[in-house]
This record gives C-alpha cells, structure tokens and sequence, in this order.
C-alpha cells in the first residue's frame, strides 16, 4: 500500500487553519516524518514541529509488528515543483504527480527525489505519473471530460503555475479552456486504447517508476463501468505493446 499525501490547495488549507502554511514543505516533512515513525512502531510521545504536534505513543497495533505478516506501508508525496519533489526524497517512498506535462516530468521533476534522497543518505523514491485518459467513442468530447474530472485543479494557481512553467496556456480564470490546453498539450491523454498506451510510453521514457490511470473524466459523466471498460481496454493495449515495443523520443517542454 502507498499512503499519499499532499500540503493541500491553499485555500482549503486556510479554511482549516485559518491561514495558508508559510512553508508547506515544512509541513509535509513534518507530518510525514511523524507518520514513518508511527507506522515503524516507534512510541512517538512528545513531537512539537512547527506545524505538527503529537501527544500520546505507539499505534495500538503498528504494521510493522502486526501478528500476521503484513506489506510495509510506503509514504507517497503530491509533487508539482522541484522543491516537493526534493522533499519527497528526503522523507517519502514515492513522489505522485498530477497532470503533469511528461516533459516537464523529466526536466523538473525525476531529477529531483534523486538530490533530496541523496542529501539524507536514504534511498530514491518512485515516481508514480497519475495520467488522466479516456478512450475515444461516440458523443465523447475530451475538453468536457477534462473539465468534468479537473475543473478544480484548473481553477488552482499552484497547478495553474506548474503548467504554464511546461508551456501550456492556462489561466486559473478560464477553466473550460484549460481543459482545451490539457488535451490540446496530451496532458488529458484521449484517442484510440493503442494511441493512449502510446502516450503512456512518454511517461515511462520520462523517468516514471509508476503510471496510474485516471478515468475520472468518464466515471464521472458516464459512471464506473464506463470508466473501468477504459481502464481494461488500456491496459490490454499496454500490455500488448510490452510485445512489441516501439523507441519513444521526448523533446523539451516548449518555452511558455
């Protein structure tokens, strides 16, 4: 299992808090930090971060010494800039993006695990690409499902700002034609099930260790067995790609 976690959109955060974090690395390596050490059985009594604070012990029954052999949980980190992505190299297992350009994966991103992870002497996280998708079909418009599933992400300065560093026009104003410019840039991967496992491949040469299928777009205008009949339909191509595997150049993300 991967437990993910993010610093969250910044308003929401100041709904909470009632202020935004002035250094939400801090308190991602913070929460995370206190987290590894819970899940590894460590009585964590007294923890006062600047934005976490822990009173009480150990988790009544700690993964780690469960009676019955279980997986270790792994820790996954949200990333959208290099400066979390370095973080997540510091205190997690994984690094998760999101709508993320596979150029602006490689250029900005992979590098990054790498020098955080090196920093602290731990090993190098994965990189899981969450990718949205959808199979091309009758009455299917891919700018309505890339609205329907990412409307919010599109509306949020932070991943606003990450797109437009890997060139694509979007303006947190304008939504419904950033939904163009996540299909128009192959951020919101649409086309036949062979044409998206071809995109997919980009991610993969772009220094993913993981790629999610997002068909959030599809399940939520067309419901969950739509969306689960595209998931199997790419993964079949995926997989008979692995048969015949094709080279996949990338060139670097166009100059916003």
């Amino acid at each position: 299992m991967v437990a993910g976690f993010g610093a969250g959109d910044p308003d929401f955060v100041a709904a909470l808090r009632g202020e935004p974090y002035e250094s939400p690395l801090t308190a991602v390596a913070e929460y995370l930090g206190v987290v590894r050490r819970l899940l590894d059985g460590e009585a964590v009594e007294d923890f006062r971060g600047r934005y976490v604070r822990l009173d009480g012990g150990p988790l009544p029954l700690p993964h780690a010494a469960a009676a019955a052999p279980c997986p270790r949980v792994s820790l996954g980190v949200g990333v959208l800039r290099p400066r979390m992505a370095h973080t997540a190299g510091q205190v997690a297992d994984v690094a998760i993006t999101l709508l993320t350009p596979a150029c602006h994966l490689r250029e900005a991103i992979v590098p990054a695990p790498a020098r955080g992870a090196g920093s602290r002497g731990r090993p190098v996280p994965g990189v899981t690409a969450i990718v949205p998708c959808a199979v091309r079909g009758p009455g299917r418009d891919p700018r309505k499902l890339a609205f329907a599933a990412h409307a919010p992400h599109l509306s949020g300065e932070h991943y606003a700002a990450m797109l437009r560093s890997a060139g694509l026009d979007v303006d947190v104003s304008d939504p419904w034609a950033g939904a163009g410019a996540l299909v128009d840039g192959g951020v919101f991967a649409y086309g036949t099930a062979e044409e998206v496992a071809a995109q997919l491949t980009g991610y993969g040469e772009a220094g993913a260790t993981e790629i999610a299928l997002s068909c959030a777009g599809v399940l939520l205008t067309e419901g969950p067995e739509a969306a689960l009949a595209d998931v199997r339909a790419i993964v079949e191509a995926v997989r008979d790609r692995a048969g015949r595997p094709a080279p996949v150049t990338l060139g670097p993300c166009p100059v916003p």
